[in-house]
Formats: C-alpha cells, structure tokens, sequence
C-alpha cells in the first residue's frame, strides 16, 4: 500500500508539472473536468472528475485507485508524450564468435519496451526491433539502417513526439513509426552487447 501510495504521489507531481496549471490543491471543479477530457484524449480511457478529486485529495478516499485507472495514469504520465534518448557506444569485441557484433539498447517502461539493435553491416536479417509490443523481424522487414561500422563510435538517438517514435544512427534516421501507445512510465534502460563494448554517452531528455 504504501509503495502503491508513494507511486500515486510521483504520477500527481509529474501530471502538475505537465499541465502548468498552477499548485493542484488550488485547483476548482472545472479543472477536473479538463483533467478528465486531457486524460480521455491521449488514452482513450474516460476518468471522471469525482475519481480525479480523490486521487488529488480533494475528496476524501482511503483506498487506491484501482489498475485502469492507474494505467490511466501512467500512459499520460509520460511518453507517448515527449522523451529522448541519446546514447554513443562502440562494440569492441572481435573475436569469430562474435563477428556480428551485436549490440541492443532497451528502454523498459511500465506497458512496454522500446528495443533498438546495432549489429554489423550484413548482419541485420539477423535483428529485430521491439516497439512496444511490436516486433519487428530483420528477415522480413528492411532493417539495413542498424548496419553500423563499429571500427568506430556509434551515436543512437530516440525521439517521441506528436505520436511519431523516430531512430536516428549517427544523425541519419534509421526508421519512423507510429507510437500512439505509451511505454508507459520509464523504469530502467539498458545496453547488452554481444560480447564486450562501450557506453560513452548514456542520457533522457524531456522533450
């Protein structure tokens, strides 16, 4: 309870600094209500102003709300709304066991992953791409942009905006998609190479 508590509280503060409307316990009834149309908008899920309040506070409630509803929550949190990712790394394992040198950058959130792969040129109907719940298999699908020389440092860089999720290798972009699905809140991010490697540059800016 606790813990699901101390969430709530995160999801209120980063919802108030989204909306710019001022200290939320100063917040009137028709705030709610455009509250409740905002959320309605970017999830398609309808939370009623009298369930806003009680996650706010402004009715009395000793409960949690239930898991819609902090879904709810979580999906107009953060992206689908704006975030990137800029990240350089460099495979550096040589040996024939490894000559693809396959490399994948995830990003976990609380409804999904983004997981992005590098590998050597002439290697790539060997990858996928997960977005979201989406995979995307190099066999079938054109993925030749995450052919990378790794002779030398790689530049990978995420950007969601507008619905749209855009993949950047080394300023080129490398595949555009649709995101209208949130990840849901971030959790973590990681980098797995197939053997061994560098991270020079590992970052989130809020778009």
């Amino acid at each position: 309870m606790d813990n699901e508590r101390l969430f709530l509280s995160k999801c209120r503060s980063v919802i108030d600094e989204k909306l710019g409307w001022g200290d939320s316990r100063e917040w009137q009834s028709q705030d709610f209500e455009n509250l409740s149309d905002r959320i309605f908008e970017e999830t398609t899920v309808l939370l009623s102003s009298t369930t806003l309040k009680r996650i706010w506070g402004k009715v009395p409630y000793d409960s949690v709300p239930n898991l819609s509803t902090l879904n709810a929550l979580v999906q107009f949190d953060l992206p689908g709304g704006n975030f990137s990712l800029l990240a350089r790394l460099q495979n550096t394992y040589k040996k024939s066991n490894g000559i693809c040198q396959q490399t994948f950058v995830t990003v976990m959130g609380t409804a999904g992953i983004i997981m992005v792969p590098l590998t050597r040129i002439g290697c790539v109907g060997e990858i996928g791409l997960m977005i979201g719940m989406n995979y995307i298999n190099g066999k079938t699908n054109d993925l030749s942009a995450f052919g990378v020389d790794f002779t030398t440092e790689v530049q990978l860089r995420l950007e969601s905006r507008n619905g749209m999720l855009d993949i950047y290798v080394n300023e080129k972009l490398a595949y555009r998609t649709g995101f209208k699905n949130s990840i849901g809140r971030i959790v973590g991010a990681k980098v797995k190479f197939m053997g061994t490697g560098t991270v020079n540059q590992f970052e989130f800016k809020k778009g």
